[in-house]
């Protein structure tokens, strides 16, 4: 996942498999945004600044990683 502290587009590389859900949470577990990417790029352009914790489910396996969005 990547920039991060990212501005308007989060990018998440996962080499040679397909992002079936990412799900971002604010820090209080109030899920936030849920997509399904196409081409690994999200637009975050919408979250207002601050910590989030983005949840990214690859063949039922689910990895979660902090993320900072800042303005």
């Amino acid at each position: 996942i990547y920039p991060n502290p990212a501005y308007n587009e989060l990018n998440i590389s996962v080499e040679g498999e397909t992002i079936d859900e990412v799900i971002v949470y604010g820090i209080t577990g109030q899920m936030i945004l849920n997509v399904q990417p196409t081409g690994g790029t999200i637009d975050i352009s919408n979250l207002q600044s601050g910590m989030y914790i983005v949840e990214v489910t690859i063949e039922n396996i689910k990895v979660r990683q902090k993320l900072l969005v800042q303005r």
